[in-house]
């Protein structure tokens, strides 16, 4: 079964956002979370990327569990759920930081996969 278009450029969406905050690259990767949530799309519809590498993976997974938090949150509310495939991502077993540790107060999403980020991470009125 071939990939369709529409679901090749989510995927390809996906994996740059990915590598962007692994890059630590925040400004590209604010810019397409606010231009995703502008044209109104809806997080769920993330196709299963499925990474061989488990660190991007679970940061694929952590992307989008966030986004449907963020999107479902005041003033934004728009009702939004993860995608199915993101429960079956395996949390890493080594923490990956991509935060000063000292004094963190840690985002619960993406510290159940195992990453470390600011709590508000993500978040934009």
């Amino acid at each position: 079964m071939t990939k369709n278009r529409s679901e090749k450029l989510r995927i390809k969406t996906l994996n740059k956002l990915v590598d962007y905050l692994l890059e630590d690259n925040i400004i590209d990767f604010m810019n397409i979370l606010i231009h995703l949530y502008y044209k109104r799309f809806n997080p769920q519809y993330f196709p299963d990327p499925k990474i061989n590498d488990p660190i991007k993976y679970a940061c694929a997974a952590a992307i989008a569990k966030r986004m449907c938090e963020v999107w479902s949150s005041p003033p934004k509310n728009i009702k939004s759920i993860s995608p199915s495939w993101c429960d079956n991502v395996t949390p890493l077993q080594e923490t990956l930081w991509l935060v000063d540790k000292d004094n963190i107060i840690k985002n619960k999403t993406f510290a159940y996969f195992g990453i470390m980020v600011y709590d508000q991470f993500m978040f934009f009125v």
